[in-house]
């Protein structure tokens, strides 16, 4: 009886940890898609636009995942300013697995860490949010 309660509990922590994961729900069936050994999307084109917390992606384009759950990338359907960074619409944006933003194309020209990055360019990020790289004006 002891051994099934402990099974019971594993099973109950395991889905409640997989159920803050995106499922295959929000992928195009008619396009291929890549799992987690435990069965949560890891990437997939998108049947739609997929939005979470304001942040929006493309439909009909890849959006990848960690497993935790979180995004790792996607296509932006429009512009998006995370961790202060504004990042425009129809570019990649990436995160690291603490969510921080790790690279986008810029909506805006932005002034970090005494560089002036230039619109419509990438930038790229460490996980502390310092800058690692851009085109300077």
């Amino acid at each position: 009886m002891k051994y099934l309660t402990t099974v019971l509990g594993i099973l109950v922590i395991m889905s409640s940890a997989v159920s803050g994961a995106a499922d295959k729900s929000i992928c195009n069936p008619n396009a291929s898609m890549d799992f987690f050994a435990n069965g949560q999307v890891k990437a997939c084109d998108l049947s739609e636009l997929y939005e979470i917390g304001g942040l929006k992606c493309s439909g009909y384009s890849l959006i990848t995942f960690y497993q935790s759950g979180k995004i790792a990338s996607c296509i932006l359907y429009e512009g998006y300013t995370a961790d202060g960074i504004p990042c425009g619409d129809q570019g990649t944006i990436s995160f690291y697995p603490s969510g921080r933003v790790q690279s986008c194309t810029l909506g805006k020209d932005f002034l970090l860490d005494g560089k002036k990055c230039i619109q419509a360019q990438p930038i790229q990020l460490y996980d502390n949010g310092r800058l690692q790289s851009c085109t300077e004006q």
